[in-house]
């Protein structure tokens, strides 16, 4: 969290990496997302690539929130034009997601559907009815701003939202 700049963030990843847990991609991955481009396109290159051999690497290891949290970070840099998954790990983080969704609070739903929305992604429909399955079962405990978030990349997405969690 401490890093500036993708300069940085490659000397932590060389020094620390081989140790990196599941939260510590996610946070490095969030650490990237944060950064405007400081370091320059080739560091963050340097860095994207990393990331992307080590969260391969953790997939199995990733909770619920390690998967949003990634996935949310990547689409904030494909919003600002700035890649972050190559389509080997982008499944990966999909089929995680899918496997650990009995895992997802509102937040996460929110966030993970946002993130896919944003990215123009075509989700497998076996994890859209997943996160609508969990939204569903969690809605009593979603925040106005985690409905807003979900209802608008569902429709942005082409899909109607469960009646349940409108209602």
């Amino acid at each position: 969290k401490g890093c500036t700049d993708a300069g940085e963030l490659i000397e932590l990843m060389k020094t620390h990496g081989q140790s990196f847990n599941a939260i510590h991609v996610g946070a490095a991955w969030g650490s990237l997302a944060r950064m405007r481009g400081a370091g320059g396109r080739g560091a963050e290159g340097v860095v994207v690539q990393r990331l992307q051999v080590l969260t391969k690497a953790k997939t199995p290891d990733l909770g619920a929130r390690q998967v949003t949290n990634i996935v949310h970070s990547i689409a904030k840099m494909h919003s600002r034009g700035r890649t972050g998954a190559d389509d080997e790990l982008a499944g990966k983080l999909l089929s995680r997601a899918l496997a650990t969704a009995r895992d997802f609070n509102p937040q996460d739903v929110a966030n993970l559907i946002w993130a896919l929305a944003k990215m123009g992604t075509k989700a497998d429909a076996r994890l859209l009815e997943s996160m609508q399955g969990r939204a569903t079962a969690t809605a009593r405990d979603f925040l106005p701003q985690g409905v807003s978030n979900l209802v608008w990349a569902l429709a942005t997405m082409g899909i109607t939202a469960d009646a349940r969690l409108l209602g």
